[in-house]
């Protein structure tokens, strides 16, 4: 089964379609939604902004504006992944399958260092950049 995580708000219009779209796509890609309100969690807010919804299907993610078309290629490729797994007998892998709470878990490690990514990796490249284009710039 694919999961499907789904960052909402409250009276957002186009939250309610994505919902739609997915439920009208649950016969062709079964998957269960973890709807999570950005608004809940101040970390959230600032990560995803004005920008939800944000459909996170597997390992992929979608922001808004989000298509039908969006959905399907996604839920398509989190379906052909997990069959190629399947195939590869990937221990981590096969672990999370037993283990939900280790897929939520390990959702949560590549948020969070994902997160950490975003706001120190900028700015140190920034700086590394500026290093380079100065150092370039002293001959």
């Amino acid at each position: 089964m694919i999961n499907v995580t789904l960052y909402t708000r409250e009276d957002c219009h186009l939250c309610e379609q994505v919902k739609t779209e997915l439920a009208t796509l649950q016969k062709e890609y079964p998957h269960k939604v973890v709807e999570i309100d950005v608004d809940s969690d101040e970390s959230l807010k600032e990560k995803f902004g004005d920008s939800v919804p944000v459909v996170e299907i597997g390992p992929y993610r979608r922001t808004a504006p989000i298509t039908r078309q969006d959905l399907i290629i996604s839920l398509g490729a989190a379906k052909d992944r997990e069959v190629q797994l399947e195939k590869l007998k990937d221990p981590i892998h096969e672990a999370r399958k037993k283990n939900p709470r280790l897929q939520e878990i390990t959702a949560r490690i590549e948020f969070h260092i994902g997160y950490l990514i975003n706001i120190f990796g900028s700015s140190t490249l920034l700086f590394f950049f500026m290093w380079v284009w100065h150092s370039s710039h002293l001959y």
